[in-house]
């Protein structure tokens, strides 16, 4: 994985690729899902992207949901998952990682174009999908839902989506496959495209066998065919991890099959330069070079080899004879560089150098086995030169008194024999006549070669021809080869133990195999007269001693047991039993297996089981865990409510007892003023009235103090509010909200901006009715709009509310503001609100604005936080381009200054650019929307070289067509006269596309592009149903004479035989066309009766329909608002949801 990613690098790889990933990716619901809980995407995200009805509209939304982020670590989250969910090719296209690829543009046209022929002639009950899961070409998961189809035309063709939608590397391994299984298919794939050269594949599945056993793909073989580009890392380090080396042939066998020519040339230059010039001569079937091993010598090696491992005495001398022989300076060396230094540099034991070299022998060639055979005359290994060639290697089994000493005999008989072969001289006594007895039996033709302890000393003894042998088995059968043997070995003994007088004895049984080898060789070349006389021969009767299978020791050790015969049916009952016992070994080998996995199995049950129980438990504490917690908060309520019940009825008594003192009062104040009143004189009235008076004023004054209600009782108590933040409510509490928000009014009225989200976030939190926001957004201009929503906000007093919502809308610099009064602080930075200076500087810069309305810039301007989506869909709603760019103004004035400056440097580098900038920005737009063949290249020959014209008309892709003829045209400078002849060509749609920078205007009416219509979207969700239904042949001059096509098009769609492929052209020139041409040919269709088109053309896109685990997800959703709302009922304002810990 590139762990040096940007989102820019990889927005435009996404931009490049992008019909391909929409068709290739597989975004399911558990994909998003996974995502969700990466928290890198939304639900409401989620749901609004599974809302497509098809599989390609799901992929389309989430690839323009995934352009429009900045966050490297949401496309690293993104880059794993693909390569979890096994679309590790997909990943490795967008970062860059070499590796395995999603197809060609070129292979899945191709593909796609004989989809058909080929899902007919598949033949799936070969056991193809089986080898195709194993090869992991398909998973698990897809052989099933392939299996499960009912159809075989249905089994195949979801086979083939599969493929479509995997990587290269998948695809070449199906069709190592197909070779395999049904190479006829083979046949088809490689005639369609070329990709393969049939001569080359005819010489390497001729010459197979041979390149298996002589090719070597060595670590060396393998950094080169690397480094010449022949194979990628992931083939190289599979080749690597590879250990049996038939197997790393194979691969590449396999991997040569499906490649074309000049890989194969590749391929063969890399054999020569790596020492391998025979499996290239082998290949080009040049005779004159050197070549493989024969066959002959190859099964003579192969035959003798277990043999020459234990008999040729290795040294750095013998290697170094070897790798020095060369049989001119155009050939190669006998061994190989590689072969060379692990025999010479690794510390191996003799049997694995011996090995090593025997293997090393037999991938080289003749001349090798040649160097072999000089290199060990010349070590003095006479008799193991003549093994290469003829004769035959066997052992004797020695069985000796002294078993504690026989590793040292051995070890000391091999030493003594090499010292002997090397010609050193005898450093004893004891190895002078160990030298003479080993002479003797060369000189009778039967010497010794080597010894192995193996419970036992088996002591090799070499014979050339039969003769040689039969007198092996005179001297065995006499005694004389025990009493040398037996000297032989006494002598060592001596050696190891000078001390030692006990001789050691000694017997020899010659095993069955050894025994069937002298039988064998004396067999081939004996006449009949010899095999009446061959003392290794005799039938039932005969007095002629012969083999035994085992020499069983008497009262002496010099005494023996002449073999008896053995007749041809106690040889047929001995390799009966032998049989038997090999069964026996197998089902015993079979029940062991079976016993481990049912272990295994039995393990894992209990593994399962047990952390079922573990989640079980954990589920249960979790729920009595939230289930204590709600109780403990259900607690805390009830004590909240008792306590607030009680500061209430305390308030509330209080005041009814003031008003009963009250009432007392006056009612004594009435008693006495009504008695003065009615029996009182004018005198006593005259004297009472000031201190009367004064009474009556002051208990007017006390009904003012004692007044009030319960609602304004209970606002006097703090309330809790669930929905604002803690930090919010830290940095504005409510008595600090209630003043700055009537003092900074009129800021607010200016600055604030209603349809950033603002209102929807006041109605979330329950500071605004519906029908308060439905009049605010009756009108017009945004102070009005503000002026009304404040009033609102202090009138009920919700101004927290505010402030959150203010922060929760993306509007934190006028929190800032607010908080610093309106005074500028460094901690602001450029969080802070745009003044006077920088918006005349904004209306300065109106006029450059439209350049930033194209959805390129609207979705970078959406990325860094200038804009968010309402802001987008305000402007795009607007009908013109000027009420698009006032619109614009009016929200980046009320915006921050960090929203400034990353307007003015867009602007900045916007006008950096050359004029040509339009067809830098809309290539990929041109390269898929172009007609080149309505004569628009020769009406541009004179703006091209001769070299770009011959190099644009040869292209016969006609999307590679239109990239070079962008790209010249782009160097050439030439942007006004590429227009003209856009417009000359009948393509004014493009011209004024590229004119207006991508914005549209009404002035252009129909005559814009179809791909950003609505049309275009009928045209790919219904592209099957017109490619099968349309009938063109005979309409094709209606279509002219409505200006739906010209004549040019016409002709082209007539020179195609295929209905459907016509039918396919005619539909990608309704996308490549305008809107005007589309409608027109809707109008067509139904003057001419195809209504069923007609009305399938020119109707809206249908509402997508949910996924079904969306709908659960919904319903749920919908249950816990019930829940929660009936929550807030029971309880009142105080519910805080938080606190459960959920």
């Amino acid at each position: 994985m590139n762990h040096f990613i940007t989102p820019s690098s990889i927005k435009v790889k996404i931009a490049e690729n992008k019909s391909n990933l929409i068709n290739i990716t597989d975004v399911n619901g558990l994909f998003l899902m996974e995502l969700v809980g990466e928290c890198v995407m939304e639900e409401s995200i989620m749901e609004s992207i599974l809302d497509g009805r098809t599989r390609t509209e799901i992929n389309k939304r989430f690839f323009e949901w995934l352009s429009e982020l900045d966050d490297t670590s949401v496309y690293r989250i993104f880059l794993s998952k693909l390569r979890e969910y096994g679309q590790k090719h997909i990943a490795n296209l967008l970062d860059g990682t070499p590796g395995e690829l999603p197809l060609s543009h070129k292979v899945r046209q191709h593909l796609q174009k004989i989809v058909r022929e080929l899902t007919q002639n598949i033949d799936l009950g070969s056991g193809l999908l089986e080898s195709l899961q194993a090869q992991g070409v398909i998973s698990e998961i897809d052989c099933q839902d392939i299996k499960a189809e009912k159809k075989p035309l249905a089994r195949a063709k979801s086979l083939w989506d599969v493929l479509l939608r995997g990587s290269d590397r998948s695809f070449e391994k199906f069709k190592v496959e197909i070779v395999k299984t049904q190479p006829e298919m083979m046949k088809l794939i490689e005639h369609q495209d070329g990709s393969v050269d049939k001569p080359h594949v005819d010489r390497l599945r001729k010459h197979c066998d041979v390149l298996a056993r002589c090719m070597d793909v060595n670590v060396l073989t393998i950094a080169y065919l690397q480094s010449k580009g022949v194979i990628d890392g992931d083939m190289a380090d599979s080749l690597q991890s590879t250990e049996k080396l038939f197997k790393k042939v194979n691969q590449v066998y396999n991997f040569l099959l499906i490649k074309s020519k000049g890989f194969f040339d590749s391929f063969l230059n890399v054999m020569k330069e790596n020492e391998q010039k025979h499996v290239a001569n082998l290949l080009m079937e040049n005779l004159s070079g050197q070549q493989p091993l024969s066959d002959k010598d190859h099964r003579r090696l192969v035959q003798i080899k277990p043999g020459l491992i234990i008999g040729i005495h290795n040294n750095v001398c013998l290697i170094s004879a070897i790798r020095a022989d060369r049989e001119n300076d155009e050939t190669d060396f006998a061994i190989s560089r590689t072969d060379y230094e692990m025999l010479t540099e690794k510390p191996l034991t003799k049997t694995e150098k011996n090995s090593a070299l025997i293997d090393a022998v037999l991938r080289r060639t003749d001349y090798s086995l040649k160097s072999l055979e000089t290199a060990l005359r010349t070590t003095k290994q006479g008799h193991m030169a003549d093994f290469l060639k003829e004769g035959i290697m066997f052992g004797a089994d020695v069985k000796t008194t002294r078993t504690d000493k026989e590793e040292e005999l051995v070890d000391l008989f091999n030493a003594t024999i090499a010292t002997i072969q090397s010609s050193g001289k005898p450093s004893s006594d004891e190895e002078r006549q160990f030298a003479e007895k080993c002479n003797f039996l060369a000189s009778l033709n039967m010497p010794p070669i080597a010894a192995e302890s193996s419970n036992s000393i088996m002591i090799y003894s070499y014979c050339k021809r039969p003769a040689d042998a039969e007198r092996y088995v005179e001297y065995l059968n006499s005694g004389q080869l025990q009493d040398i043997y037996e000297t032989m070995l006494n002598l060592l003994l001596k050696i190891i133990e000078p001390d030692n007088y006990e001789p050691l004895e000694a017997a020899i049984i010659l095993k069955d195999e050894d025994r069937n080898i002298l039988e064998e060789f004396i067999d081939e070349s004996a006449t009949a007269q010899d095999k009446s006389t061959c003392p290794l021969r005799g039938d039932l009767g005969s007095s002629i001693p012969v083999l035994q299978d085992s020499f069983v020791r008497q009262n002496s050790p010099r005494a023996y047991v002449p073999y008896s015969g053995c007749s041809d049916v106690n040889k047929e009952i001995a390799l009966q039993r032998k049989k038997l016992e090999e069964d026996l070994q197998l089902v015993s080998s079979c029940r062991s297996k079976s016993i481990e996995l049912k272990e295994s199995f039995e393990k894992q049950q209990a593994h399962f089981l047990r952390k079922m129980d573990d989640s079980k438990a954990a589920v249960s504490k979790k729920c009595e865990d939230l289930k204590e917690k709600v109780e403990n908060f259900k607690q805390m309520l009830l004590r909240d409510q008792e306590k607030h019940k009680k500061q209430v009825e305390g308030t509330m008594g209080e005041r009814i007892r003031a008003l009963e003192s009250y009432v007392s009062v006056v009612s004594d104040y009435e008693g006495r003023l009504r008695f003065l009143m009615e029996h009182g004189t004018s005198a006593e009235i005259c004297k009472s009235f000031k201190a009367l008076h004064e009474r009556a004023g002051k208990l007017l004054k006390v009904p003012d103090q004692t007044s009030g209600n319960v609602v304004e009782i209970l606002q006097g108590y703090p309330k809790l509010n669930p929905l604002i933040p803690k930090h919010l409510e830290e940095r504005f509490p409510v008595e600090i909200c209630e003043k700055l928000v009537p003092e900074q009014k009129d800021f607010l009225v200016e600055y604030m901006d209603p349809v950033a989200g603002l209102l929807e976030q006041l109605v979330a939190l329950r500071a605004l009715s519906g029908e308060t926001v439905a009049e605010i957004r009756k009108l017009s201009f945004h102070r009005d709009m503000n002026k009304r929503l404040i009033e609102s906000i202090v009138a009920d007093d919700k101004c927290q509310q505010l402030v959150f919502a203010l922060e929760s809308s993306k509007q934190s610099h006028l929190l800032n503001y607010l908080e610093s009064r309106g005074k500028y602080d460094l901690k602001y930075d450029h969080n802070w609100p745009i003044m006077e200076p920088e918006r005349i500087h904004l209306d300065s810069l109106k006029d450059q604005l439209p350049c930033l309305l194209i959805p390129v810039y609207l979705n970078w301007l959406q990325g860094m936080n200038v804009l968010n989506l309402w802001h987008v869909n305000l402007i795009l709603s607007k009908p013109s381009l000027e009420a698009k760019c006032d619109t614009f103004l009016e929200i980046l004035k009320r915006g921050s200054r960090n929203d400034f400056f990353n307007v003015a440097n867009l602007l900045e580098n916007y006008q950096a650019q050359s004029h040509l900038k339009p067809l830098v920005r809309h290539k990929s737009f041109l390269v898929n929307s172009v007609d080149p063949d309505m004569c628009l290249i020769d009406i541009l020959k004179p703006c091209l070289s001769a070299k770009e014209f011959r190099s644009i008309k040869s292209e016969r892709s006609p999307l590679k067509r239109n990239q070079k003829l962008v790209d010249a045209v782009s160097g050439s400078n030439k942007y006004d006269e590429f227009i003209s002849a856009l417009k000359e060509t009948g393509q004014g749609h493009i011209a004024n596309y590229l004119n207006a920078n991508g914005v549209y205007d009404q002035k252009f009416a129909g005559d814009w592009p179809a791909v950003f219509s609505t049309g275009w979207e009928i045209l790919k969700r219904n592209r099957k149903f017109l490619v099968d239904n349309l009938k063109l042949r005979d309409f094709l001059d209606g279509l002219v004479s409505s200006s739906a096509i010209n004549s040019k098009q016409r002709d082209s769609l007539l020179q195609i035989q295929s209905k459907l492929q016509r039918n396919e052209a005619f539909v990608d020139m309704l996308g490549r066309g305008s809107m005007e041409n589309y409608n027109r040919a809707v109008a067509f269709f139904h003057a001419s009766g195809q209504n069923e088109v007609a009305v399938l053309l020119g109707r809206p896109p249908e509402p997508a329909l949910a996924f079904g685990h969306v709908q659960l997800g919904l319903q749920f959703q919908v249950n816990l608002e019930r829940e929660r709302a009936e929550l807030m009922s029971a309880f009142g304002e105080v519910v805080v949801f938080p606190q459960l810990g959920l």
